[in-house]
């Protein structure tokens, strides 16, 4: 008798045969497919493959809402939730069982030895996915033998030897989304792909490799696997009893669809039911954004994330101040143009093409670049360090302080790791007090050296921040996540040689220093152009180029390696 865990008559309720696409199957396979359809009702409409990481994002976005107690207890606990179902709701939502026995390997380590190099970048080969789907589909067929059908498990075991009946894959068809990389762990489930009849002699079953590390499928193999005697050395049909708990489960995972779907919903309603009562804080100084750290929203301009020509000034974007919960951008990260600087008591002016890239752990490249006429084609040529008027790389911090009028003050500094104008960075960190504006930008205030006259000089900049906005790889589907964030580093000590890279949206910037030499690179994504390179200082090159094309987050703890230097992944997202 099975135990209490089998998949009984209680999951044996007759559901409709759902409309079953056909994929790269064998003709006669696709034919009984096609007759086994032809009565089915019409297909619910397709899921939105990337529900998980939009309800994370609005989640993560009402922590900005004005909510009661009893609604942030609310929150945090839809919060746990989620952390603690993401696997379940995400693959049981497709069907996928995910319970005890069920996951074919569950957190399987990806070794570095799993990788093959591609233009530097580290990824799993292709053929260990295959790899990954074998080893769970013998587990997954061996959970019949231990779990859901003890009373047959010599028959059950069987199936995966050459004695009496087995199986035997005819064909495999691997759909790759995102190239997954070490460090991380797989999960990898299999469901029936069709209800299994009496006389099937074949099993669809599709596989789902999820990545732990990023939450989301890294692949997908659909298999078709013949059912053979290895006595009569012929096709055969599946015995009665194997049917039965083949069936049982496939009405098990069409229970798991509805089910999981209906706590998607509910999760959803409870999202949208806090957004509608609560109101959007309101700004006043103590929420002030710092031009590197802090997001300043509503501003059109950063829904086309267009970067202005480096002899143009920024058209400034008008002000919606109706919240966009839909918008996924980082909150945490900015890309920062600088409008003018004003040298106390001269005019103000803007001799230069600023733009300010900071990470969601803060860490940024500042380049300031002096203009010039543009080119012909709108492509910057290789320039000397000359028309680097500043560059520099490291850390920022905010803290608040008195603004001596009884009030509190933003107070930003920026560590310098990488400084073009000098060889000892750690002794060249600027800092500055942070007043937003009426019409949403930032002046900043502080004193440091002028360089036209090499004296200390207070002066006042005034800066414009965008959100990033995501950029999906060209020939990505739809399940697939846009680029947020990549930050890359690399330092030999021996030669005090540093570089950093930060690759926020739509926009990546980048310095290096060895010893007296300096490079630098600024590049844009455009609608209908793709990636352009708009500055470019100095010979060395940078792996700018390298980690645009490959075109998808890197794991943090991997490396890209460039021209023999190994460069770190810090952040990614």
């Amino acid at each position: 008798m099975r135990n209490s865990f089998a998949l009984g008559a209680g999951l044996a309720c007759r559901l409709p045969t759902p409309h079953i696409p056909r994929r790269s199957f064998v003709t006669t396979v696709a034919r009984g497919l096609a007759a086994a359809a032809s009565s089915a009702p019409a297909p619910a409409p397709p899921l939105n493959p990337r529900w998980l990481s939009e309800l994370q994002a609005r989640i993560k976005r009402c922590a900005g809402l004005d909510l009661s107690e009893q609604q942030k207890g609310e929150l945090k606990a839809l919060r746990e939730a989620i952390d603690g179902q993401w696997l379940e709701l995400l693959a049981g939502r497709e069907g996928f069982l995910t319970g005890p026995g069920w996951r074919g390997l569950d957190r399987h380590t990806v070794t570095w030895g799993d990788q093959v190099r591609c233009n530097a970048v580290g990824h799993v080969n292709n053929v260990v996915y295959n790899k990954y789907a074998e080893s769970a589909r013998v587990n997954w067929l061996r959970n019949f033998a231990t779990t859901v059908d003890p009373e047959h498990k010599d028959e059950w075991n069987q199936l995966m030897s050459p004695r009496d009946l087995g199986l035997i894959m005819r064909s495999i068809k691997t759909d790759y989304k995102f190239p997954m990389a070490y460090p991380d762990h797989v999960t990898v489930l299999h469901k029936l792909v069709s209800k299994p009849t009496y006389g099937s002699d074949f099993i669809l079953l599709e596989a789902l490799l999820i990545s732990d590390g990023h939450r989301r499928p890294a692949a997908r193999c659909f298999e078709d696997i013949v059912v053979y005697d290895y006595k009569t050395a012929k096709r055969a049909p599946l015995k009665p009893f194997m049917v039965d708990r083949l069936r049982e489960t496939y009405e098990a995972q069409e229970k798991s669809k509805v089910e999981c779907e209906d706590k998607v919903k509910g999760f959803v309603e409870i999202v949208e039911r806090l957004e509608k009562a609560a109101r959007w804080k309101r700004r006043c100084p103590r929420e002030a954004p710092d031009r590197r750290a802090m997001t300043a929203r509503g501003f059109s301009s950063a829904e086309s994330g267009d970067l202005r020509d480096i002899d143009d000034s920024m058209p400034a974007g008008a002000i919606d101040t109706t919240p966009d919960f839909q918008d996924l951008s980082i909150t945490m990260s900015s890309i920062s143009f600088r409008e003018h600087i004003r040298w106390i008591p001269d005019e103000a002016s803007e001799p230069t093409s600023t733009v300010v890239l900071t990470s969601p752990q803060r860490r940024f490249v500042d380049l300031r670049i002096l203009k010039q006429p543009p080119t012909v084609d709108g492509v910057q040529d290789t320039h000397g360090i000359e028309r680097l008027e500043w560059g520099i790389a490291g850390t920022s911090s905010s803290s608040l302080r008195p603004d001596g009028q009884g009030g509190e003050v933003r107070h930003s500094r920026w560590e310098h790791w990488i400084d073009s104008r000098t060889t000892a960075p750690e002794n060249a960190a600027d800092e500055g007090d942070m007043y937003e504006q009426p019409d949403g930008l930032t002046l900043e205030k502080g004193r440091m050296v002028n360089p036209a006259t090499g004296r200390e000089t207070d002066y006042e900049e005034l800066w414009r921040d965008i959100d990033p906005v995501a950029v999906l790889r060209a020939g990505a589907d739809a399940e697939e996540k846009g680029v947020e964030c990549v930050v890359l580093k690399f330092e030999d000590e021996s030669t005090g040689a540093r570089g950093m890279v930060v690759w926020l949206g739509r926009f990546c910037q980048g310095i290096s220093r060895v010893g007296e030499e300096v490079a630098a690179e600024r590049w844009e994504w455009k609608e209908g152009e793709g990636w352009r390179r708009t500055v470019r200082i100095g010979d060395r090159a940078l792996p700018c180029e390298v980690l645009l094309v490959t075109g998808a987050a890197l794991s943090v703890g991997t490396h890209v390696v460039h021209e023999k230097v190994v460069w770190d992944v810090l952040e990614s997202s």
